[in-house]
Order: C-alpha cells, then sequence, then structure tokens
C-alpha cells in the first residue's frame, strides 16, 4: 500500500483503551457500525477474525488492523493469558460534530434505525478505499506508544491533545513501516533480550501488588546483572523495569474503572494493594489524575 498520504494527515485521537487476559476468553462484538476509524492491536496469544460484508480479514498474534466508518463489521475471536488487545478511536482530521457529543458522543450503532449521519467521520480522499491491516514489528515500541495516547487522549488542554497525536503518530509509524523499512542500526544481543524481559515485566505486573516477587531477583535469575538489564530495557523502552510494571498496573486498573461497581478501595484489592492510599499515590504519578477523578470521568456504570 501507497504511504505517501500519511504525510497529509492530522489526526485527531477521540478515545483509547485497552483489555488484558488473565485466562482463556472469548471475545465477541456484535454486528455494528462506526463513526470513527478504529486501530485495533493485538499483542500474544491472539486470534481475531473481522468479517466484513464482502470480506473477512484475519488477525492473529501481534497484527493490526484500521476499521474505517460507516463498515458494517463483526469481530470474533479468543485471547488466552497474557494477551491484549489495545485500540484507539479517532479521525484521520479534525472533525466537527453536534455539540455536547466531541468525545463523549457514540461512537457505534448496531442498527441501521439508530445510524446518525451528522456523527460520521469525513473521510480525506486520499485515504485508500482498502481497509488497512498488518503485522507488528515490534509490539513493545507499539504498546508503550498507546500507553501514552491512552494517557492524554481524555484531556482537553492543548499540550495534552499533542501528546495524544504524537504518541498516535508513533503507533501508526510502527504499523505501516516494518523494521526492514527503517534505516539499519548496529544490534546486539541486547535487542533479542528486550522482548523476552519485557514478557517477563508483563507476568509480574499480572500478579496482585502483594503477590509479586522481587523484580531484581527475578531478573537477576536470567543470568545478567541486574543494573545491566534495566540500564538497556530503559534506553530501548524509555522507563525503568519498575516504571514499566506500574504503568501495566495501572492499565489495569483503568480497565476496571470504565465499566465497574467495585469502588476505588474494591478495585485496589482486586490488584492486590493492601494500602489504598500508596495506590492512589502510584496511579496519580503513572496517569496524572487520581483514581477518584479517572473513576468519574470514565466509569459507564454510573
Amino acid at each position: 500500500m501507497n504511504t505517501d498520504w500519511l504525510l497529509n494527515c492530522n489526526p485527531q485521537i477521540n478515545l483509547a483503551g485497552q483489555a488484558a487476559y488473565v485466562r482463556l476468553e472469548n471475545w465477541y462484538d456484535p454486528r455494528r457500525l462506526l463513526y470513527d476509524n478504529e486501530l485495533l492491536l493485538f499483542g500474544p496469544n491472539s486470534d481475531c477474525t473481522i468479517r466484513f460484508d464482502r470480506q473477512s480479514i484475519h488477525c492473529p498474534s501481534h497484527s493490526w488492523i484500521i476499521i474505517p466508518p460507516n463498515t458494517w463489521h463483526i469481530c470474533e475471536g479468543h485471547i488466552q493469558h497474557g494477551g491484549y488487545r489495545l485500540w484507539v478511536h479517532f479521525d484521520w482530521t479534525e472533525q466537527k460534530r453536534p455539540e455536547n457529543t466531541q468525545n463523549k458522543g457514540p461512537r457505534m450503532c448496531y442498527r441501521e434505525e439508530d445510524r446518525q449521519e451528522s456523527f460520521f467521520s469525513l473521510q480525506p480522499k486520499t485515504i485508500p478505499e482498502q481497509i488497512a491491516h498488518g503485522d507488528i514489528h515490534d509490539s513493545g515500541a507499539i504498546r508503550l506508544a498507546h500507553a501514552r495516547c491512552r494517557r492524554y487522549a481524555h484531556l482537553t488542554g492543548q499540550k495534552e491533545q499533542l501528546l495524544a497525536r504524537s504518541a498516535f503518530l508513533d503507533i501508526v509509524a510502527h504499523c505501516f513501516f516494518s523494521q526492514t523499512d527503517e534505516t539499519p542500526l548496529e544490534h546486539s544481543a541486547d535487542d533479542s533480550n528486550n522482548e523476552d524481559i519485557r514478557c517477563i515485566l508483563q507476568d509480574i505486573a499480572l500478579l496482585p501488588f502483594s503477590e509479586a516477587p522481587s523484580i531484581r531477583d527475578t531478573l537477576t535469575n536470567t543470568g545478567q546483572s541486574y543494573d545491566h538489564i534495566a540500564r538497556i530495557f530503559k534506553q530501548q523502552c524509555g522507563l525503568s523495569p519498575l516504571l514499566y510494571i506500574n504503568h501495566l498496573r495501572m492499565e489495569r486498573a483503568q480497565q476496571l474503572m470504565h465499566n465497574t461497581t467495585l469502588s476505588i478501595t474494591e478495585i485496589a484489592e482486586e490488584l492486590g494493594f493492601d494500602d489504598k492510599t500508596y495506590f492512589s499515590r502510584l496511579f496519580k504519578k503513572t496517569t496524572g489524575i487520581t483514581p477518584s477523578q479517572f473513576y468519574r470521568e470514565h466509569n459507564t456504570s454510573l
């Protein structure tokens, strides 16, 4: 696919989220129609099929797809322990939607009689008609960029919107261009070990906080010194191993807050935090807002 059109895009980020799985779960979204674009990113242990009216696209582990607006489709698949899917709702250019719906209105409809023409994104003429999809070549970089995008997507300040857009463009660049398209870099054995370290940290993050093993001891058991691992990991991922795990834990906390009747204290306990004050402090340090503020703004069960 020709990618020259990407240089003319000025994306507007509407919503970003993620779902992580600790056991085998089937995933099914009934037939629906989107008002904006949705970028879906699939991590390890994932297998999904998107069924459109005229074609079906298989999305295995480490793959991505952009579902355009005004296209009926069904999503179904399954994700096993350690798997995840990420998503971003966006417009390729700035949109003007009905008042009081910007970043708050419906993203989709499930019945033909419910569709509202004024909500649909206007696609630039340069956007290819075929549905874009492909393989993910650097899941670690994409996941970190998505975490940044999700952190700022719900904020309305100009700086935050620019940061969300920057993170999204980082994701798009990694999706549309494989590692073979990049300027060759000098690689070392550290590069091949980094994905293994990420997998270890992701496993630790899935454990209750109070039951998680020592990060230092766990990484030292790989046969390398912790200081060496931490230095290489931060060089390549931009975060220390501890901060990376904290980001993953707070991502799970945000996921739980989106649609639950649990209190913040109960969510902290669900994640294994015995000290609610420490959980709240860590949440704010990681996301920039307090758990209470995030809960009020994003919980759909209220």
